[in-house]
Formats: structure tokens, C-alpha cells, sequence
């Protein structure tokens, strides 16, 4: 037999020890988040948590063709959030030839590309998620001291 009750869910027995009611379900707001918070964790786990075998491999190629009749001098930056993450400064390529960089470890979410030469710029944007594999191709024709240039790019895929 039990004694008075005092406050919600608690009642004393003849030792004055207080007892919980086995009747009173009152959790507190700190087990309701608890409870939520552990839910969401655990199911926004699987959607985070993407192991690296998930995700389709990343690759970046930069090229420079010259198809002037003397060497051409430029700087290959890669940017991601507006930082530079790569940055190849003072490169140079010869009449007729075909200059490829493949920059790796490129784990951010975008990225832009940017090739300046003495008298010319090209600047392109790459999201990885959208197309794993790109070319970025900077042609430089016609003549070699403010060259035609063409921007090319190309994201892998065998259609």
C-alpha cells in the first residue's frame, strides 16, 4: 500500500522512498530530442556517408593545342570556392604541339578552370558530380601574337 502522492508520477511508500508509477508515461523533453536526434543521425547516415567505391571517379584534363607558328607562354590555374588549388605558372608550348595537364586529388564540389596566355584568356567551370571526366581544350590558331582562341570541352561520355 502506498502513501500520499505528491507531484506528477510519484508517490511515497511506507519506507519514504519515492517510487515511479509503472502508470505514468511523462517523458521529458530531453528524451523526446534524444530519441529524435539519434532517428535523424542514423538515417541521414546512409545518405551522407557515401564511401569512396559510391562515387565515380574524378578526372580533369587541361589542354593547350598551338596551332601558331611560334611558342606560346601561359598559366593553368584551378580554382575551387575561389581558392587556387593548382596552379601552373609559366608554361610553354611549341608550334604544333598539344599540352595536357591532368591535375589529381581534386575533391571539391566545383571547380573553375582558368588558361591565360600573354595576350589571351580562356576560363571554364567544372562540377564533378555532373561530369566526372572533363577535357577542358584552349586552341590557339592564326596569328601568334594575339591568336584565335577556341574553348572545347568535353565530359567522356560515349554517346
Amino acid at each position: 500500500m502506498r502513501g500520499p502522492s505528491f507531484g506528477r508520477g510519484l508517490s511515497v511508500g511506507r519506507d519514504t522512498t519515492p517510487v515511479r508509477d509503472s502508470s505514468d508515461v511523462d517523458p521529458s523533453r530531453r528524451r523526446i530530442l534524444g530519441a529524435v536526434g539519434a532517428g535523424a543521425v542514423l538515417a541521414l547516415a546512409g545518405c551522407l556517408g557515401q564511401s569512396a567505391a559510391d562515387q565515380p571517379d574524378r578526372s580533369l584534363a587541361v589542354e593547350v593545342r598551338n596551332e601558331t607558328s611560334t611558342t606560346q607562354r601561359y598559366t593553368v590555374t584551378v580554382l575551387a570556392d575561389d581558392v587556387a588549388v593548382l596552379t601552373l605558372a609559366d608554361q610553354r608550348v611549341a608550334p604544333d604541339v598539344n599540352a595536357r595537364h591532368e591535375p589529381g586529388d581534386l575533391t571539391a564540389p566545383n571547380y573553375e578552370i582558368r588558361v591565360r596566355g600573354d595576350n589571351w584568356a580562356t576560363a571554364g567551370n567544372w562540377n564533378p558530380a555532373a561530369c566526372p571526366a572533363k577535357t577542358f581544350v584552349t586552341t590557339l590558331a592564326g596569328a601568334a601574337s594575339t591568336p584565335d582562341v577556341t574553348v572545347e570541352t568535353d565530359c567522356g561520355e560515349d554517346a
